[in-house]
């Protein structure tokens, strides 16, 4: 049985598509890692806006039918940066959101199951997820 994002997070349980940038990173090119939020966030709202446009686009990339696409896409909750420093996501800086609480519950499961050697502490995920980028862009 397939199960969605949003059904998931129905049940509590969030999911997500993140991206990862070092620490070291972040901080010689804070512009670069800035400009590249703000064209998720961009994305984003022309889902938001227009899904069969936006699916026409990912279906080309993906070699997907914009259809095919605009199917998978629907199985998804769609944040743009405003919404993901929000408490039950990012979090904003200096108050972690969920999703830290989340990688650590799967850490933990992870460590359970031998999949992982190491299970990061509650105060390593509060660290790592930084939501200080998408509250730059969600404040233009």
């Amino acid at each position: 049985m397939l199960v969605s994002s949003a059904e998931l997070a129905k049940q509590g349980t969030l999911t997500g598509d993140l991206a990862i940038v070092s620490t070291e990173f972040a901080e010689k090119y804070p512009d670069i890692v800035t400009a590249w939020v703000k064209e998720e966030d961009r994305a984003v709202k022309l889902y938001k806006e227009d899904p069969e446009k936006a699916a026409e686009i990912v279906g080309k990339e993906l070699n997907l039918s914009a259809k095919e696409a605009l199917d998978q896409m629907e199985g998804l909750i769609w944040l743009d940066a405003s919404e993901q420093v929000a408490p039950e996501y990012l979090g904003a800086p200096g108050q972690p959101g969920e999703l830290a609480k989340q990688l650590t519950t799967t850490a933990k499961f992870l460590k359970e199951q031998k999949l992982i050697d190491r299970e990061p502490s509650p105060a390593e995920f509060n660290k790592a997820v930084d939501p200080q980028f998408a509250q730059k862009v969600s404040e233009r």
